[in-house]
């Protein structure tokens, strides 16, 4: 029927993304989105993943704009269809306020992040992966508008978090060790920044 071939055409874009072949991936995802659109109607649950998807291809490319707009369509539907703290939302909350940051949007980024964290510290034990990456990404809009201390602050946190999760020698802690390390020679801290980048490449 009309919504498989749907479901095809959006798991055939997600294999051209997964290749690298963004034309071919974008023009899956807007079949897929057509043919879901005249069957289902552009407020379904599988509407939303594939128009997710296109987002996510857009800001893989640099398209910040698209990808605003479709991330923001995204959190609408899903908004209708789940209570606030629902994982899928906060996900795509999150993805649209990392969004926002690329656009110098920090204000209303921020304010998304914020509320991500509220509703994550809420429901989450002091350690989980969501939680964790939710203040990766405020840590990183804090350090693009130059907000070292805060950042610093948050960077610090969510390495703790990840190192609890997945041990201190992993890639998540190794990319952390050296945004902190960014961060603190950004601050004039060159020797904390030295030895972060160190442990980064052990």
């Amino acid at each position: 029927n009309n919504i498989l071939v749907g479901i095809i055409a959006n798991t055939l874009g997600t294999l051209k993304y997964g290749q690298g072949d963004y034309s071919a991936a974008h023009g899956m995802f807007l079949r897929a989105l057509d043919i879901e659109r005249r069957t289902i109607g552009d407020h379904s649950g599988v509407y939303a993943v594939t128009l997710h998807n296109l987002a996510a291809l857009a800001a893989v490319q640099g398209k910040y704009g698209e990808a605003l707009e479709e991330f923001t369509q995204v959190v609408r539907i899903l908004e209708t269809r789940f209570p606030p703290n629902h994982e899928r939302i906060l996900t795509a909350r999150n993805q649209l306020a990392s969004t926002l940051v690329q656009l110098h949007q920090y204000k209303h980024a921020e304010k998304i992040f914020i509320e991500v964290l509220r509703v994550e510290r809420a429901a989450h034990p002091k350690s989980h992966p969501a939680l964790a990456a939710t203040l990766n990404n405020l840590a990183y809009l804090y350090q693009d508008e130059g907000r070292l201390e805060e950042s610093q602050r948050f960077y610090q946190e969510a390495l703790d978090m990840f190192t609890m999760l997945v041990g201190r020698k992993s890639r998540p802690v190794a990319v952390l060790l050296g945004n902190i390390g960014s961060v603190a020679q950004g601050l004039g801290d060159i020797r904390s920044a030295e030895a972060n980048y160190k442990e980064a490449l052990d």
